[in-house]
């Protein structure tokens, strides 16, 4: 539409910054293409300033501020609400600016991290997190063999429980030991002469 219009500069990393921009007008406010432009331009700038800021939480999320909802917004980046945020960022502080440099990389990790604290809040009517989930959180050892116990233990949580990739880890490394522990239970029970016997 922009681009028939005859405005330039807008792309799919600065459309949400450019519609907002438009959306915050009046009809007379873009009522040639020159005012569109304008508009179009300093959304390109809100969307390099808000992928800036991302990149720099990314490389250093203690002395940099944190992305707000408008900052993925203006980046381009869907999902991300009030109730994520903090998580959404928490993935962002778990990774450094080569993996935010893009709007998709951004993106997976906001819709990974939005999907771990829809189900830690509501495991009932939410998609249970898969094994890529985890790891574009930046979750190490959660595999399909412990993933329902990782799962198991992300239910048992609220989304405080999961606005740190910290956090989700200790639940993911608990249910590996969980995993771990029901095949050696069931190894014994198939064969107690040649397998060790779970303890306590």
């Amino acid at each position: 539409d922009y681009v028939a219009a005859g405005v330039t500069g807008v792309d799919a990393a600065n459309l949400n910054a450019v519609n907002a921009g438009v959306a915050a007008t009046n009809a007379t406010g873009v009522n040639t293409v020159a005012k569109i432009q304008i508009i179009a331009t300093a959304g390109n700038a809100k969307a390099d300033a808000a992928m800036a800021k991302i990149a720099a939480y990314a490389t250093n999320s203690t002395n940099n501020s944190a992305p707000t909802v408008e900052d993925y917004v203006a980046a381009g980046v869907t999902g991300v609400d009030v109730a994520n945020l903090n998580a959404v960022n928490a993935g962002v502080a778990a990774t450094n600016a080569t993996d935010v440099d893009t709007v998709a990389k951004i993106q997976i990790i906001a819709t990974a991290m939005a999907k771990i604290t829809a189900y830690a809040t509501d495991s009932t009517n939410n998609s249970a997190p898969t094994v890529e989930d985890y790891k574009a959180a930046g979750v190490t050892g959660v595999d399909a063999a412990n993933l329902n116990a990782v799962n198991a233990g992300v239910a048992k949580t609220d989304a405080a429980g999961v606005d740190k990739a910290a956090k989700i880890q200790t639940i993911a490394t608990a249910g590996d030991a969980k995993a771990d522990a029901m095949v050696k239970i069931a190894a014994y029970a198939v064969d107690s002469t040649n397998n060790p016997a779970p303890d306590i």
